[in-house]
């Protein structure tokens, strides 16, 4: 079973990683959970992006996995709309619409001209042969930037835990869940939507500069949280400098007013509430669970295992 405790990680070093570990690698201890010594919950800290090119070594985990009863994911939010094929591809060219900038207008169109100019260097630099970028809303054209910048650091977003341990779970009869907020729409609402976001001007313009900031300066704390999960070293992963662009870019498409209009329910409170349900619900009837969840819901004030504290469980962990 994977130790509860890890060797203390070296303090933070004055400068920021600037070269991505590669190899295989042990990855970050488990968080265990408990009330009573019968029944476990041991929680793994899943980091995106992370090393490109690192083998995870996965032993310990998946031994641990083939002895529990229950593998807990992160939770995942929906929207499903009541609609005939028909319709569906009529959203979905509607939603294709939605990702450009209202009356074919350009980003140099709807950017002040000190942030376009500092979007021209980004774009030369991370998405130099990337035209139709300049047709999008900058939330949209945002993401892209973020995500060649990310690429180019030798980082990667694709996921690689569950291939790792679907085997073990199917091999030894595990139950799999994942945590579902689903929200049901119709047809006619989703259009309604749609046909709002296309006319309405987001403040989508702070995504974009949240997001050069990040590409500019925040490259070398992604690198760094990177090598400190691939090497186990949990107290170095910090995401305070991170979390600007990540609330700039959610505030920007899923604004409450939006949401409340169409009856859209806030996915970061209505997920987090899943999770914890989930979790608590398995460590009554299972004598072992092992859950998987990116590491930013365990660390920091509010997190995960704060509130599973507040509930009267026991944590301890790496």
């Amino acid at each position: 079973m994977p130790s509860a405790s890890a060797s203390p990680a070296p303090s933070e070093p004055k400068l920021l990683d600037t070269v991505v570990v590669s190899g295989r690698v042990a990855g970050p201890g488990l968080w265990q959970v408990y009330r009573d010594e019968d029944h476990d919950l041991w929680i793994m800290g899943t980091l995106s992006p992370r090393p490109a090119d690192i083998e995870w070594d996965a032993t310990e985990v998946r031994a641990l996995v083939a002895r529990s009863q229950e593998v807990l994911w992160a939770p995942r939010y929906s929207v499903n709309v009541d609609a005939n094929l028909l319709q569906q591809a009529m959203l979905g060219i509607g939603y294709l619409r939605a990702k450009k900038n209202p009356d074919g207008q350009l980003l140099k169109d709807v950017l002040p001209p000190e942030l376009y100019a500092r979007w021209l260097q980004a774009k030369a630099k991370y998405l130099p042969h990337d035209s139709g970028v300049e047709r999008k809303r900058p939330l949209i054209a945002a993401q892209e930037l973020f995500a060649a910048a990310v690429k180019r650091a030798n980082l990667s977003s694709r996921g690689f835990v569950y291939p790792a341990m679907q085997p073990t779970i199917e091999a030894n009869g595990v139950k799999s869940t994942v945590p579902r907020v689903q929200v049901d729409i119709t047809s006619q609402t989703a259009k309604a939507a749609l046909a709002d976001m296309r006319e309405m001007q987001l403040d989508d313009r702070k995504c974009l500069a949240a997001t050069l900031d990040a590409v500019e300066t925040d490259i070398p704390r992604m690198v760094s949280n990177a090598n400190a999960w691939a090497n186990g070293q949990v107290s170095r992963i910090s995401f305070a400098s991170l979390q600007r662009r990540d609330a700039a870019c959610s505030d920007a498409l899923i604004r409450p007013e939006f949401s409340a209009k169409y009856g859209l329910p806030n996915i970061k409170d209505s997920v987090e509430a899943r999770w914890l349900d989930e979790a608590t619900a398995a460590l009554a009837r299972n004598a072992s669970t092992v859950a998987f969840v990116p590491m930013e819901n365990l660390i920091g004030p509010g997190s995960y295992l704060d509130r599973l504290r507040a509930q009267g469980y026991t944590v301890s962990g790496p």
